[in-house]
């Protein structure tokens, strides 16, 4: 793959291995290995629409293309939703207390 004039430099995202296309850690694939790659123009604002969808879904932008074309599962888990963290500080605050209040109320069941 190239452009007029331009050098192909391998993937358009760096060189990193992408998350959709994990090495299997040795293991055989049942697929076949992606190898191709697919490019194609968009505008700015398209490329970030096309990102923050991705994110949104807690997915590579790869694995959203793929889903939207039908070649994948539909993912398995719901993606984590984001918390602000002062409520999770909150959350586990209250954890802390009913915790304490269980074990004292434990204790007092143990000396009756």
């Amino acid at each position: 793959m190239s452009y007029a004039g331009a050098v192909d430099t391998g993937p358009c995202e760096g060189w990193q291995a992408s998350p959709s296309n994990p090495t299997g850690g040795g293991k055989p694939h049942a697929k076949a290995p992606l190898t191709e790659t697919f490019v194609f123009r968009c505008t700015a604002a398209e490329k970030a629409e096309l990102r923050a969808k991705a994110e949104a879904a807690g997915v590579p932008a790869a694995t959203l293309l793929r889903e939207a074309l039908g070649l994948t599962d539909a993912r398995r888990r719901k993606p984590a939703p984001r918390v602000d963290p002062a409520q999770v500080l909150a959350v586990a605050r209250q954890l802390v207390v009913i915790e304490r209040q269980l074990a004292r109320i434990l204790e007092e069941a143990r000396q009756c």
